[in-house]
C-alpha cells in the first residue's frame, strides 16, 4: 500500500470522525460521559485528530467543504461535551472519601494534561529571557509574597491548575463565572486536601482584579479573551511596583487541532498591544497549543 493511500485513508477516517461526531452531538440530549454514544463519538475524533498530519493534509482538511459546514455547530456542541465531562469526573471522585493524587492519575486524559502543563512551563523558561524583571524562576516557580498564579476558566475539574501546582510548589487561584463549576471545584480540592494552596474565586474573567498575578493562564475555552486582556492592562497598575510585566499564557488550537477548539485572534490580541515572546505546540499527546504574551 503506498503512502498516498494511506495518507488518503486516514484523512477519510478523520471525516468520518468528524462527520460522526457532529450527528452524535445533535442527536444526544445527554452530552456526557454517561452516553456510551458520546464516548466513543468523541474518543475516535480525539484520536484521529491527534495523529500526524502534514502541513498539505492538515489543508486539505480544515479547507475541505464538508468540514467547513459542519466546524461552526460542532465547535459549541464539543464546549457543552466538555463541561459535561469536567463535571462528572469532579461528582465522581470529590465522593471518594480517600481520595488522593494516585487515584487522580487514573483519569482518561492524565497523561495529556501532564504533558500539556509540562511543555507550558517549559514554554515560559524559554520566553523568560525576552521578559527584563520578571519574578517568576524557572524551576520551580516563584512568586513574591502575596502573588500567586490565576488560572481564568479553570472550570469544575481543575486538572491543570492541580498539575500547575504539583509540579512547581506555587499557589494557584482558580476563576471561573459557573457557580456549579466552582462549587465542584472546590469540593474535588478539599477533598484533596489542597484548599490552601489551590483557591477559586467565582467571578467572570473580566472582571478580576489582576494586580496579584505575574502569569495568568487562560482556558481555551474563554469565549472574550480580549476583555481579559483589556482587564489585565487595567488592574496591574495596581501593583506596588507597577512597572513590573505580567505574562499570560494563552490556550489556543493549531492545525486540525482547531477541529476541536477555536484558535486564538493573533491580531486581536496585537491590536490590544499584548506582545507575543513564545507559542508551544500540539503533538500526538496534546492537543492545546500556547501563545505567551507580555503585558
Amino acid at each position: 500500500m503506498s503512502n498516498q493511500t494511506i495518507q488518503t485513508e486516514q484523512k477519510e477516517r478523520l471525516l468520518h470522525a468528524v462527520i460522526h461526531a457532529h450527528h452524535t452531538l445533535h442527536q444526544e440530549t445527554d452530552l456526557s460521559p454517561r452516553n456510551p454514544k458520546i464516548n466513543h463519538a468523541l474518543s475516535d475524533l480525539v484520536a484521529q485528530v491527534s495523529l500526524v498530519y502534514s502541513s498539505q493534509e492538515e489543508q486539505d482538511i480544515l479547507t475541505d467543504e464538508r468540514i467547513r459546514q459542519l466546524r461552526s455547530t460542532l465547535l459549541p456542541k464539543l464546549s457543552i461535551a466538555e463541561a459535561e465531562m469536567e463535571f462528572y469526573y469532579a461528582q465522581e471522585y470529590s465522593e471518594n472519601l480517600l481520595l488522593n493524587m494516585e487515584h487522580l492519575r487514573d483519569f482518561l486524559y492524565w497523561d495529556n494534561y501532564e504533558a500539556l502543563v509540562q511543555v507550558e512551563l517549559e514554554g515560559l523558561a524559554a520566553c523568560r529571557p525576552q521578559v527584563e524583571g520578571y519574578p517568576v524562576k524557572v524551576s520551580p516557580l516563584e512568586v513574591a509574597q502575596g502573588e500567586a498564579v490565576a488560572f481564568v476558566g479553570a472550570g469544575p475539574f481543575p486538572l491543570s491548575a492541580i498539575i500547575l501546582h504539583q509540579q512547581t510548589g506555587v499557589p494557584v487561584v482558580c476563576i471561573d463565572v459557573d457557580a456549579a463549576a466552582v462549587g465542584a471545584g472546590r469540593a474535588l480540592i478539599e477533598r484533596l486536601g489542597l484548599q490552601e494552596q489551590i483557591t477559586y474565586l467565582h467571578r467572570s474573567g473580566e472582571q478580576v482584579d489582576y494586580a496579584p498575578y505575574p502569569l495568568i493562564f487562560c482556558a481555551s475555552l474563554i469565549p472574550d479573551k480580549q476583555q481579559v486582556v483589556e482587564q489585565i492592562q487595567r488592574t496591574r497598575g495596581k501593583r506596588a511596583d507597577a512597572s513590573r510585566p505580567t505574562i499570560l499564557a494563552v490556550r489556543s488550537a493549531d492545525g486540525v487541532h482547531t477541529l476541536l477548539y477555536e484558535p486564538v485572534d493573533e491580531r486581536e490580541m496585537d491590536s490590544l498591544g499584548a506582545r507575543l515572546i513564545g507559542r508551544t505546540w500540539a503533538d500526538t499527546r496534546i492537543i492545546n497549543s500556547t501563545l505567551y504574551y507580555l503585558l
